[in-house]
């Protein structure tokens, strides 16, 4: 079923292929709409034949367009009335790196009643993101001790405990205090063997 649309400055004359009319019509000045059929429109001696549901699309599709339009203009202008102030680098918030940028994965093996240790180094100021996760059924039975020291001097050395738990799992960030080894002693004081499966990003290397 389809409808169309003519249009024209006087009273327009509707007919269809065959002789009578085809349809109810509604006339307005300049405006005919038509009742569903094959039905035409004769203006200034050309046939017109406008098929009334493409007219809408192309309606709705120019209406869209011109939304956007105003909302991004809108937009422009209020973006250009913002007054910013400018605020100081505080310390701590950028930092560059002399290390190289590393991404690992690494599964650890935190046998029964055994307390190995996870260690990477790491330059003063750098940072890395990570996590972890333990395969131990009562976590109570396993000490954390996330921790880094500097290298020793003359038997001397400095050591600082960043988190200390007793949990199957541990996610954050480190940025180093100082140059050295950081990472976890992990203290196994259950009769089986445990997996830890650590993920880590950032600026550092494996330790020794």
């Amino acid at each position: 079923m389809r409808g169309f649309f003519g249009y024209s400055g006087q009273r327009t004359r509707l007919y269809g292929p065959g002789a009578g009319w085809e349809g109810l019509t509604q006339v307005r000045q300049g405006l005919t709409t038509f009742s569903p059929g094959p039905v035409h429109s004769s203006l200034c001696g050309l046939r017109v034949c406008l098929p009334l549901p493409n007219m809408l699309t192309t309606g709705f599709r120019t209406m869209k367009m011109l939304i956007t339009t105003a909302s991004l203009l809108l937009s422009t202008l209020v973006a250009a009335q913002v007054q910013w102030n400018e605020m100081p680098l505080t310390e701590g918030t950028f930092g560059e790196s002399e290390v190289a940028y590393n991404q690992a994965e690494f599964e650890i093996l935190v046998p029964a009643g055994a307390g190995p240790e996870f260690k990477i180094a790491m330059q003063a100021g750098d940072t890395v993101v990570y996590s972890w996760t333990a395969d131990i059924a009562d976590p109570s039975l396993m000490d954390v001790e996330f921790h880094g020291h500097t290298d020793p001097v003359d038997g001397e050395g400095d050591l600082m405990f960043y988190k200390v738990h007793n949990d199957r799992r541990e996610s954050g960030t480190l940025t180093a205090p100082f140059t050295g080894i950081h990472g976890w002693w992990l203290n196994n004081r259950s009769d089986r063997d445990v997996t830890v499966q650590l993920s880590i990003a950032g600026f550092f290397t494996v330790a020794e």
